[in-house]
């Protein structure tokens, strides 16, 4: 166990970087844009990050699981060609449905920079995370920092300056794909090279795919499914009680998922190196497991105490009296984050022994209860309350099923 935290902590002090570099930005941001600003631009950015998970097919969440080695660069290469191919699929359909608009008018209408910048930013995200979840499968911890790091910067300081010029929703989204695609570029440096000729083979990805197709099948849609109810509150707050609100509710969400991505993501990181590797020699992964939880949970516990204290507090004095709002929501939404913080890291379990079955089954459950406290209530107060403590639940189910998972394949 011994390395397994060191390893935590080395990846915990990178991401706590790459992590504290936003919210120090948001600062700044929320003082440059207006509540309403945030709110459009958080629409957008539920969108980006949908299409971006679709564009990956969730092939990266395999990478894990791929033998070392060549195997796994093969992986990687096919992973960003199907993004890389989809995206210029959208790309065409946007050009082909404005041609059309030309002689026919369409039933609908088109923002084409923004739907631009949307498959552009889906495309630079999407690539991220297929090079940094090969970082974390091989154990380059050090490299992985690094990519977040790039990230990180990037975003916060092209987000502010193109605030400055025009504090509107499209310098917000030009600042997020400009960023995911020059850190894109630069992390290309941290990897061996991919685009090898030799990868390009007659039946090599209908044999990867053949392998890993639960990905695709379950996986995606059961991600995707995720990824929709993640972005569902600022989306249908904003629809039922107006932008302003909605900003405030991204606001709370951009803080409050920055623990999570502070302790969460350096263990997740980590964890799955590690249970795969058990997995392969015992046939289980209980102890690291049962391990991995007990601390989770404690910090879980240090950092409700903190929540409930210091929000008010916090949201006010960063961010201005105006948005102590935020802070309120922090507290209404503290059983939600509470468990995801313990569940996320260890939800990696339905891939390692492959049940992305059961995980779709669940993240059905979770949308069909999320519409329903999004939308069956009167006031957002009791909105978000009852959203809170519906998802709560719901990672208390996901943490009995990935346990079952930790005992083994029979399981």
């Amino acid at each position: 166990m011994n390395s397994f935290w060191k390893n935590v902590t080395s990846v915990f002090a990178g991401v706590f970087i790459a992590q504290l570099i936003p919210i120090i930005g948001s600062l700044f941001i929320a003082r440059i844009f207006i509540p309403e600003v945030f709110g459009d631009f958080s629409v957008w950015l539920a969108n980006t990050t949908i299409l971006a998970t679709l564009l990956t097919l969730r092939f990266e969440t395999a990478l894990a699981i791929v033998e070392d080695g060549e195997k796994r660069v093969k992986a990687v290469f096919y992973t960003f060609g199907i993004s890389l191919l989809i995206s210029l699929i959208l790309g065409i359909s946007l050009l082909l449905l404005l041609l059309i608009n030309k002689f026919v008018p369409l039933p609908f209408s088109i923002n084409t920079t923004s739907f631009l910048l949307s498959i552009m930013g889906a495309l630079a995200l999407a690539g991220n995370q297929i090079w940094q979840s090969w970082a974390a499968a091989e154990g380059f911890y050090k490299k992985l920092t690094a990519m977040r790091l790039v990230q990180a910067v990037f975003l916060v300081v092209l987000q502010i300056l193109l605030g400055l010029q025009a504090p509107n929703t499209m310098s917000l989204m030009a600042g997020f794909t400009i960023s995911g695609l020059l850190s894109f570029l630069m992390i290309l440096l941290l990897m061996p090279n991919i685009f090898k000729m030799h990868f390009i083979q007659k039946d090599g990805f209908r044999v990867f795919f053949s392998r890993y197709r639960k990905f695709p099948q379950y996986a995606l849609p059961a991600d995707s499914i995720n990824v929709v109810v993640a972005q569902l509150p600022v989306v249908i707050i904003a629809y039922r009680f107006g932008n302003e609100i909605a900003g405030f509710l991204a606001l709370t969400m951009r803080v409050m998922g920055a623990p999570i991505g502070l302790i969460g993501k350096a263990v997740l990181d980590v964890f799955k190196r590690y249970a795969v590797q058990d997995f392969n020699t015992k046939g289980n992964c209980k102890k690291l497991y049962l391990h991995t939880l007990f601390i989770l949970t404690i910090a879980s516990i240090i950092f409700i105490i903190g929540t409930i204290f210091l929000s008010e507090t916090i949201f006010t004095v960063a961010f201005g009296k105006n948005w102590l709002l935020s802070g309120i929501m922090a507290i209404w939404l503290l059983p939600l984050f509470a468990l995801r913080f313990i569940a996320s890291p260890l939800s990696y379990m339905a891939y390692i022994v492959e049940k992305q079955h059961v995980d779709l089954v669940w993240q059905i459950a979770l949308l069909v209860l999320t519409l329903f406290c999004l939308l069956f209530f009167m006031e957002y107060k009791s909105t978000l309350l009852v959203y809170s403590m519906g998802y709560a639940v719901m990672y208390g189910i996901y943490l009995l099923l990935s346990y079952n998972f930790s005992k083994g394949v029979s399981s």
